[in-house]
């Protein structure tokens, strides 16, 4: 065959042992002969783990004697750097001689062999050229991209400004002193935000000037105060009408506004000493007052909540207390709620007092006594609690009510005694529950463990129709 093409995966057999001909190998042969060591060196894989590339690595000895270099692909890295070059041209971190001239930001600062020398010189060079941590004198700008803090004073030459965003006294309490200038470029405003105040000299009556003015300056010139923004123009005349003996004001529109007097006021405006507010008041927060509030014949006060502000002190309606559909009244942590007791023939939804609670149960109820117990009477309902005492044995024992029911009682309890201080028990018997007395069934227990009639004393509470 004159070169094939071979397609598919093509096999031959495995050449034999330590075979160095020009036999083709499989994949079996050449594996074999790799692990046995048989090259005579070992082979470095190139690629094929994580974060490696399938480039082409070469790694070869220079042309020119000069070092092992190294290519990847096409790309030429250079030589290889060993332990001897770099500590033929590197200081170590531990120190070491500088044979040549040590540079700093352009400028020799050491240009001697021996470190002490060296250390002169650098330590020269940088007094020259940096601010000592012990203070001294700038004479060129400084920017500081964060805070300034510092235990003493920051002075700024004569004539010279220092430049900031802003500035902040970092101990609650403590002043800062501006003993010269301080200018905000055109455009920036100064704002002296949290403050307790800002201090100014106060210059003449007379100043006419860009100077700051202090309150007290303000003050001295008898100025009408007024407030100006941007929804107010400021008043630039007030005159008097003699005519109509009128007070009014000009903005600085050009535009001349009535003043109201206290009549017009006393006419139009509620009275901080009070009076009688014709239309209706809309409240968005709380309404204090040391005396009361008054609403209208028929009128209503509308109110989320109702809270006295003094513990103790009462919340007195006088009128009617209203919730719309839907809205619940809730008296929350009040000692109590103060309504008129009503008649107790009162049938409405009119709120009850306890008065009333009680005057309704006691024309309802009532209660009395017989031989040998009593009773309660609770508007329609009967209970009677008695004891009948010698009661013979028997099969069964007909006790008679001290009162009769209207009809047949609604239940009977009946606890058993018995004369020989037994282990007893009663039962009311099928049926035998009537308006006028109870049939009851009562067994003791023998010693010889045997249920047998029991006599005694019946303890019994029935209720039912009065």
């Amino acid at each position: 065959m004159n070169s094939p093409n071979l397609t598919g995966t093509p096999t031959t057999t495995t050449p034999p042992d330590g075979d160095d001909s020009q036999k083709i190998c499989n994949t079996a042969w050449v594996n074999s002969v790799i692990t046995a060591g048989k090259l005579g060196y070992t082979p470095v894989r190139q690629g094929g783990v994580s974060n490696q590339g399938t480039n082409t690595v070469y790694i070869g000895w220079a042309t020119d004697g000069s070092g092992l270099l190294a290519t990847v692909d096409s790309s030429d890295l250079g030589p290889f750097a060993f332990e001897s070059w770099v500590e033929g041209n590197y200081l170590n971190l531990t120190g070491g001689n500088i044979t040549g001239t040590l540079t700093l930001q352009g400028t020799s600062v050491a240009t001697v062999n021996t470190v002490n020398d060296a250390e002169t010189d650098v330590k020269n060079w940088t007094g020259e050229n940096y601010l000592s941590l012990s203070g001294g004198t700038l004479n060129g700008s400084l920017t500081v991209n964060s805070i300034i803090y510092g235990n003493s004073d920051v002075h700024v030459g004569s004539g010279k400004w220092l430049y900031t965003d802003n500035i902040k006294e970092e101990t609650t309490g403590n002043n800062i002193n501006v003993l010269s200038n301080m200018y905000a470029e055109s455009g920036v405003n100064l704002f002296f935000n949290g403050a307790s105040s800002i201090t100014v000299p106060t210059v003449s009556a007379s100043d006419n000037s860009t100077n700051a003015a202090s309150t007290s300056f303000v003050n001295n010139q008898n100025y009408i105060k007024q407030q100006i923004d941007n929804n107010t123009y400021g008043i630039t005349h007030i005159g008097f009408d003699h005519v109509t003996a009128e007070v009014s004001a000009q903005d600085s529109e050009g535009t001349w506004h009535l003043l109201a007097d206290k009549n017009w006021t006393g006419e139009n405006y509620l009275s901080l000493s009070g009076g009688t507010l014709n239309g209706s008041l809309t409240v968005n927060s709380i309404i204090y007052g040391n005396s009361d509030v008054h609403v209208g014949s028929g009128k209503w006060l509308y109110t989320d909540n109702i809270i006295s502000e003094t513990s103790g002190d009462n919340i007195n309606f006088h009128s009617n207390m209203y919730a719309e559909s839907g809205v619940n009244l809730f008296f929350d942590s009040a000692n109590s709620v103060t309504v008129p007791t009503v008649s107790t023939s009162d049938n409405s939804t009119n709120a009850a007092s306890t008065a009333y609670v009680k005057n309704s149960i006691n024309s309802y109820s009532y209660s009395g006594t017989f031989s040998g117990g009593g009773y309660t009477i609770l508007g329609n309902l009967l209970t009677q609690y008695f004891t009948v005492s010698n009661i013979s044995a028997a099969d069964t024992q007909n006790i008679t009510f001290p009162k009769d029911f209207s009809g047949t009682p609604y239940s009977c309890v009946v606890t058993w005694s018995d004369t020989n201080n037994a282990s007893s028990y009663a039962n009311v018997e099928q049926g035998g529950l009537s308006s006028s007395g109870v049939i009851i069934r009562a067994r003791a227990n023998t010693s010889g463990n045997t249920w047998v009639n029991s006599g005694g004393t019946a303890y019994i509470i029935v209720s039912g129709p009065a």
